[in-house]
């Protein structure tokens, strides 16, 4: 300004407040619209999302099998109990109807669970009758076409951001059908049964008009209700039958993803008699009916299997490869018993190169929806509260002694305070009241009446 420039202060002012302007708008199209619009823009150039097929209210089979051959994450899960790999079934739908080629769920009018300030609190009254452990979790679901809910064991406390819940029979929670499409995130306090400890009371009987849809058939082959006979054979119990069915079908059959050439009349005695392999659906699906075959109601869950824990971000990541079913079977005395007869898959891969490379890829991503998509005021004080504790673990004990002594010199410094300020201020002063000063001040002001 003094070499002349008198619009300079404007300018710089317009410069800084357009630099300003540039870096927010940046920032904004970075950090808040690119990261909701860029993953819908791209997806017409790209592959179609994947449809969940089998986690609604019905299921043919064959169907599970084509999504198990797709990597995509579908959920991942983080245990808030330190307990790392969570090894449990992630339950979705319960389906008791079976026509000989699908499993459904008849229409029936779902009960609205209100959702009071994003918690829902659930009676569960498996706790009086089992033994088991709680769980601590909480679930992340990619923006899939499903709006069903997965849990590990029967949730008691389900805190999420949707309005209302819809429940079905056989324990299964839908959200709205525009909630599932953008993503879920919820976090849930259950329970987790051990259903082969003591049963510490007697279920009450399951009730007659739901037992007979539970045992309902069609039209079988009649040599599955004699191959039923024979695995059974010498087994007295409900369970002793339930576990000769599982152990027979395991162990007689085997596991492959390659599906049918050509669609044939009876998928499940074909599976049973000629061809005698399958993946999960197939095994499920026959256990189910032979239980029903010899009086023992039962019914084919659609789920997932464990996933694979990322030690990168702590996050289990499930894909549409664990997509899994399995059985639960009504034991008298006991109540809803899990059975899974599908055998191990003896040819999966063991993790290699491309594994790794997916777990990269998958804590990226991670990072990305958690640090810039769901970017707010909780992960702010996460984000502090995590630099706070880490820099609490790193200590360096060689400067221990200078700290102690700058302690004890600042309590010094703070005890005589008060003495110090006001010798300080009587200084000043008299410094500037002295005659060497106000001469200093004379010489100043006269320069500068000549310099104008």
């Amino acid at each position: 300004s003094r070499a002349g420039l008198p619009a300079f202060s404007r300018r710089l002012g317009w410069l800084s407040g357009s630099l300003f302007a540039g870096v927010l708008l940046l920032s904004v199209a970075m950090f808040v619209i690119l990261p909701r619009t860029a993953r819908a823009a791209f997806s017409r150039f790209g592959p179609p999302r994947i449809r969940l097929a089998g986690f609604s209210n019905s299921v043919t089979l064959g169907e599970i099998g084509e999504l198990k051959k797709n990597d995509t994450p579908v959920m991942h899960v983080r245990s808030f109990q330190n307990e790392g790999f969570l090894p449990v079934k992630w339950r979705g739908s319960a389906l008791t109807e079976f026509d000989g080629t699908r499993w459904f769920n008849a229409s029936q009018t779902d009960q609205l669970v209100s959702v009071d300030n994003g918690v829902v609190a659930l009676r569960n009254a498996v706790i009086g009758t089992r033994q088991g452990r709680n769980l601590i979790y909480q679930a992340r679901l990619s923006p899939i076409i499903s709006d069903t809910l997965f849990f590990a064991g029967t949730p008691e406390t389900i805190r999420i951001d949707v309005p209302f819940l819809r429940y079905s029979g056989g324990g299964v929670f839908r959200v709205p059908p525009r909630f599932g499409a953008r993503g879920l995130n919820y976090s849930v306090y259950g329970f987790l049964p051990d259903e082969w400890a003591e049963v510490r009371f007697t279920t009450a009987p399951l009730g007659g008009a739901f037992r007979e849809q539970l045992l309902k058939l069609p039209v079988l082959d009649p040599r599955i209700p004699k191959l039923a006979r024979e695995m059974t054979a010498g087994k007295e119990t409900e369970v002793e039958q339930a576990r000769a069915i599982e152990h027979h079908l395991q162990r007689d059959y085997g596991y492959t993803l390659e599906l049918l050439s050509q669609p044939v009349a009876d998928p499940l005695a074909y599976f049973l008699f000629d061809r005698k392999k399958g993946h999960c659906e197939y095994f499920a699906s026959s256990m189910a009916v032979l239980l029903r075959t010899i009086g023992i109601p039962s019914r084919v869950v659609t789920g997932f299997e464990s996933g694979t824990y990322n030690s990168m971000t702590g996050w289990q990541v499930v894909r549409a490869s664990d997509a899994h079913s399995w059985v639960e079977a009504w034991i008298d005395g006991r109540g809803w018993t899990t059975f899974d007869p599908t055998p191990p898959d003896t040819s999966a891969a063991a993790p290699g190169l491309l594994s790794k490379f997916s777990m990269i890829a998958d804590a990226v991503d991670q990072v990305w929806q958690d640090w810039v998509v769901s970017y707010d005021v909780d992960r702010q004080i996460a984000l502090v509260t995590r630099m706070h504790d880490s820099s609490s673990q790193f200590r360096f004990p060689q400067f221990d002694e200078i700290g102690t002594s700058f302690a004890k010199l600042g309590n010094t410094v703070a005890r005589w305070a008060p003495l110090l300020g006001g010798l300080a201020l009587l200084l000043a002063a008299w410094i500037l009241a002295s005659p060497s000063v106000k001469r200093w001040w004379q010489q100043r002001a006269h320069a500068q009446r000549l310099a104008r």
